[in-house]
């Protein structure tokens, strides 16, 4: 029996259609999911590592990457006299920051500070009176009072500015640092009003410049004496000229 190939083949029946939709939809609705999951999970990626760059951040807040991550340096870190850097300060009592720069005036006049200047310095500190501070080593006035100067205090004003001092790298530059600090002593003698009230102040300022002109004395009349020191002439000789120059600079009443 001979077979018709021109009839159709059969069409797909409507249960099957059904059944056809029905997996499609299942399909398309799972990958729906997993699409979303994958959003998901590249969104949560993304904030979990915005967060670390931003708490990293947070820790090197001075890094730069145009600077290779060096940090910019704490001004407040380095050391400056007090000539460079503000006027002096005015304690209630300016005599220990006064014994403390003419000393570092005295020692570094020839920027050459020896044991032996530095022993007789702290020799100088320790006898220091409030009543009279200005006083030879080893001399004491009529019915003192023996009320000593903190010599810690002194010690901290000199070492302050013998570094500054010190710091100079010429003559030039020595001298010009040496005319900062009197002028330092100017302005702490000249600020100075004593506890008792301003009516005062004149006398109690006059007294201060004596004291330190005084001083000034003390080293350039002892200089000789430093034990285990033998000064040349020009050594001694340069006491004697910033004891000079103190008088000129301090001393308001000379012309």
């Amino acid at each position: 029996m001979s077979v018709d190939i021109s009839k159709p083949e059969p069409e797909q029946s409507d249960a099957e259609a059904l059944l056809t939709g029905i997996v499609d939809a299942q399909v398309a609705k799972a990958f729906s999911g997993i699409q979303k999951l994958l959003w998901g999970v590249i969104v949560i990626v993304s904030i979990v590592g915005l967060a670390v760059v931003t708490t990293v951040m947070s820790h090197n807040p001075t890094v730069d990457s145009g600077t290779s991550g060096n940090t910019a340096p704490d001004i407040t870190q380095v050391t400056s006299s007090l000539s460079m850097v503000a006027k002096p300060s005015l304690s209630a009592d300016p005599s220990a920051a006064i014994i403390g720069r003419v000393s570092a005036l005295m020692t570094t006049s020839d920027k050459n500070v020896t044991t032996e200047e530095l022993a007789f310095a702290y020799k100088l500190f320790s006898k220091r009176l409030v009543s009279d501070f200005g006083l030879s080593v080893g001399t004491f006035p009529e019915n003192p009072k023996l009320d000593f100067i903190d010599r810690r205090t002194i010690l901290r004003a000199y070492d302050e500015e013998e570094t500054y001092l010190k710091e100079s790298k010429s003559d030039q530059s020595l001298q010009r640092r040496q005319e900062n600090t009197i002028t330092d002593l100017n302005e702490i003698i000249q600020s100075y009003v004593p506890a008792t009230g301003e009516k005062d102040a004149p006398a109690a300022r006059k007294e201060l410049l004596r004291q330190a002109l005084a001083l000034a004395k003390v080293w350039a009349e002892q200089s000789a004496g430093i034990s285990g020191v033998t000064l040349t002439p020009a050594q001694m000789a340069l006491y004697q000229t910033m004891q000079n120059r103190l008088s000129d600079r301090l001393d308001m009443t000379k012309p």
